[in-house]
Formats: C-alpha cells, structure tokens, sequence
C-alpha cells in the first residue's frame, strides 16, 4: 500500500505541477482541492486525517474525513476552519501532543526539506 500511495503523489504532483503552470494567477488553496480530489481515492473518511506541517490548510480544509487534525511550528489556527483541531508542535515532536494510533492517512507536502539532517528526516 505504501508504494501505491507514494507513485500516487507522484502522479499528483506531476499534474499540479502542469495544471499551476497554466493557472498560475489561481488561488493557492486551489490546489489543495486539486490534491484531495487525486488523493481521496486512498483516504478513508470514516478515520481521522492529520496534516503534518500544514501551513494555510491547503490540503485539511479539503478532505473529508471523520476528524481532521493539522500540525504547523507556527500558529495558524486562525487560517483553518473551525472544525479543524490544530496542534502548534514541531513534526519531529507530534508523538507528544496528537494521539497515537488513530489517525487512517497522514499528509505532508513540501514538509522533509526543512529538516535540518538527513537523519531528522528518517
């Protein structure tokens, strides 16, 4: 499964690559719409969602699902809806403040470059 959801971002983002290409003067959420309608195929709504480093909320604003949680380092709770439960927390330090073993898909997107060692990342 986990190689069918990573050749399935893949493909994801060879499309929004082309698609914000053409649409460049397009709102940004956008493309978080874009993503979640390519994703969903692999995402149970009957579970929760988190979005590790989720920024604006592009993606958690999108995707249905039976919760949706989002994580940034900075807080941008104002930024997501209301029925999003946000968590001000670094990505390596999640297993602190989310609970664990209830979450069915797990997002990130232009997350792993920031860490600051390959071994941060592993």
């Amino acid at each position: 499964m986990a190689g069918i959801a990573i050749a399935a971002i893949r493909d994801c983002s060879a499309s929004t690559r082309r698609a914000s290409t053409s649409a460049r003067s397009a709102p940004r959420t956008r493309s978080g719409g874009e993503i979640v309608r390519f994703l969903e195929r692999y995402i149970d709504d009957g579970w929760p969602v988190l979005d590790i480093a989720c920024d604006q909320g592009h993606f958690s604003r999108h995707v249905n699902a039976s919760e949706r949680w989002a994580t940034d380092i900075r807080d941008v709770s104002a930024a997501l809806p209301s029925d999003v439960r946000f968590v001000q927390a670094s990505g390596l330090e999640l297993l602190e403040h989310c609970p664990t073993g209830g979450f069915g898909t797990v997002f990130m997107s232009n997350y792993l470059e920031h860490l600051d060692s390959s071994e941060a990342v592993i």
